[in-house]
């Protein structure tokens, strides 16, 4: 693997990361070709969403292991598995999955969001359609201090494919505003916005 420079959105902050590890990353998106291609960003207290999130990516998977993860922070992520069914989860001393349908093919490039709303619901979308969602009573989900894994699981489960535009918010967004935004680059300052990885590196 290489190093690869890059700019993480912390709280609104703007940190330079060249320590970040990625075995394949192409313009315009990160390519995950193996288990050791992946991103991982060590964790701050910004990440602890322990109070509601949203999680927003492009990505086209070709291939997956079971509990695969697009997003993993050990309390939270959205994941996928190798028949083609994407999930999200929360942990709140046990883990709470929120699972859509098998899509019919897991080759396109699709937009994911998982959204959600302490003491509501967390809901799932696939190119801004709800395509699942599952009450989440409890007010708030559990810290810890791993590393946020993009294209790896906390188990060591990784797929195949590519990822782009990740966002991680500190609130629970609309789907109007996910919608909004779906097309587009976002300011540095954007209100709630705590992790943003555009990809556009050469």
């Amino acid at each position: 693997s290489h190093l690869i420079p890059a700019i993480i959105l912390i709280a609104g902050c703007a940190c330079y990361a060249p320590m970040l590890r990625a075995q394949d990353c192409s313009r315009n998106m990160l390519t995950i070709t193996s288990p050791g291609s992946y991103v991982a960003t060590p964790s701050v207290s910004a990440l602890n969403l322990t109070k509601g999130f949203t999680i927003e990516c492009w990505a086209k998977v070709t291939a997956a292991a079971n509990r695969a993860a697009l997003i993993d922070k050990a309390s939270y992520g959205i994941f996928v598995n190798n028949d083609s069914i994407f999930y999200g989860m929360l942990r709140h001393s046990t883990q709470f999955f929120d699972y859509a349908p098998a899509v019919d093919s897991s080759e396109n490039r699709d937009h994911y969001s998982f959204v959600f709303t302490p003491g509501d619901s967390m809901r799932f979308y696939i190119d801004t359609i709800e395509v699942s969602s599952e009450t989440a009573p409890m007010a708030s989900i559990d810290s810890n201090t791993d590393s946020l894994r993009i294209g790896l699981s906390q188990l060591g489960n990784a797929f195949t494919g590519s990822i782009d535009e990740l966002r991680i918010w500190n609130i629970p967004r609309s789907l109007s505003s996910i919608q909004q935004t779906l097309y587009t680059t976002l300011p540095e300052n954007d209100s709630g916005l705590v992790l943003y990885y555009s990809f556009d590196d050469n």
